[in-house]
């Protein structure tokens, strides 16, 4: 048995906490009926960020017309997905380190990342058709790595971390392109954040037990 090095462990549970603030934040999100108070994704009003100073609320109130700016509430939107981005990027080094000693699964996990990656610039084209084609693709893909993946044990867990991770974030944009198309806004529900950071939380545990192995036979 060969114990897993120490950088992925704390990498690990590093992940368990960004777990724990994903759902915290995200129930304050929820009760402050601060959710989905940025009408666009990833953006937010069109910003990386979101406005603050009059100059750029005004522009941001003229671009989003039926969606004026709240910016007490945008920060605490924009910042929740700032916190589950970081999850996700923890639960991918996760899965790229527990798929890269089985080529071909290290691959498709690759090619599905690029897939979902591509369809954002998509969906942010407004071409929300071939947007969700090729992230359902990537979905797919992460699934069937997991699914199939005989004897995986813990990388196969933080494979479909990565895939409950990933179908959140495309939970999050799709339900912002819905609100958009009728103008409105709404609160966004936390329980797939629980979803997600329960997933990836198990997967971030199990990686960090001790008495894991890591051998080629399983692959």
């Amino acid at each position: 048995m060969q114990m897993l090095p120490l950088p992925l462990r704390t990498l690990a549970w590093v992940a368990c906490a960004f777990a724990f603030c994903v759902i915290v934040f995200g129930a304050f999100v929820r009760l402050s009926n601060a959710g989905l108070s940025c009408p666009d994704w990833p953006t937010c009003y069109g910003r990386i960020t979101w406005p603050v100073r009059a100059a750029a609320v005004a522009k941001a109130d003229k671009a989003f017309p039926n969606r004026p700016v709240e910016t007490h509430k945008a920060w605490r939107e924009q910042s929740h997905r700032f916190l589950a981005g970081t999850l996700g990027v923890l639960v991918l080094v996760e899965a790229l380190v527990a798929t890269f000693a089985a080529k071909r699964r290290f691959g498709l996990v690759i090619a599905a990342v690029v897939l979902i990656g591509i369809g954002i610039p998509l969906y942010m084209a407004r071409d929300y058709v071939s947007s969700s084609v090729v992230a359902a693709l990537g979905e797919a893909l992460l699934l069937g790595v997991a699914i199939f993946w005989r004897r995986g044990g813990w990388r196969r867990i933080a494979v479909l971390a990565l895939a409950v991770v990933c179908f959140q974030a495309l939970l999050g944009m799709w339900t912002v392109a819905a609100e958009a198309d009728r103008g409105i806004g709404a609160s966004a529900g936390w329980d797939g954040d629980l979803c997600v950071a329960g997933v990836g939380g198990v997967a971030a545990f199990r990686t960090g037990s001790s008495s894991l192995s890591i051998t080629s036979r399983e692959c």
